[in-house]
């Protein structure tokens, strides 16, 4: 997330007509997300023709804190007439802007701390789906419904992992420990894929709150 001072528009306006989009954040004094909008690519029999347009839609803070209200600014010649016409409808104020945003929520009074921090999220939960796919480790199925058993089996419990945890190799550090004190190999296998699991869920935009369990 960048401020708008830094968009370069000639290159994000091509990266538009691939098919990517850009969303813009304003905050009021106290840090919290106000209104956001979208700016996306438009007709593409015109981009065919060499003619760049594209749309902008705003979202305006509700009154009541927790909805926005959108609404259609129309289409425009380019990206820079359409940031042009944003800086009107937001002035004196900074604003930030993110290629293919997510609005997490979306909630009005959403701070820019928590809007990074979804962001560090979401790339936490990108890696982790990597990780599972290198692995070859499934979500919820038959096969963690064996794990689970495996890990009783041996008194093995998996602890909800913390935030600090979120953002270091614990699952591998986790795996070594298990070996150093002599698991069984089956039980380390299980006892990964449920790690694994418990890490998404968890940074999963509606992940379960309650512990699956605690290591012993």
């Amino acid at each position: 997330m960048e401020t708008l001072d830094r968009l370069d528009t000639g290159n994000q306006e091509r990266l538009l007509e691939k098919g990517s989009d850009l969303v813009f954040y304003a905050f009021d004094e106290y840090g919290r997300l106000e209104h956001y909008a979208r700016i996306t690519a438009s007709i593409p029999e015109a981009h065919a023709h060499g003619h760049r347009c594209v749309s902008l839609t705003l979202h305006w803070g509700g009154d009541d804190m927790r909805r926005f209200v959108e609404r259609d600014m129309g289409v425009f010649g380019g990206l820079p007439d359409a940031v042009e016409r944003l800086r009107e409808e937001w002035p004196n104020r900074p604003i930030w802007w993110e290629r293919d945003g997510s609005i997490p929520g979306v909630e009005d009074g959403i701070t820019l701390d928590e809007l990074r921090g979804s962001e560090l999220l979401a790339r936490l939960r990108r890696d982790t789906e990597r990780n599972m796919r290198i692995c070859g480790i499934a979500g919820e199925d038959a096969q963690s419904e064996a794990d689970q058993r495996t890990l009783e089996s041996v008194g093995l419990r998996i602890s909800q992992p913390t935030l600090f945890d979120m953002f270091e190799e614990y699952v591998i550090a986790g795996i070594e420990r298990l070996r150093d004190a002599g698991e069984p190999d089956e039980a380390v296998r299980a006892w990964e894929r449920q790690s694994y699991r418990l890490l998404l869920r968890s940074v999963s935009p509606r992940h379960a709150s309650e512990e699956t369990g605690s290591k012993g």
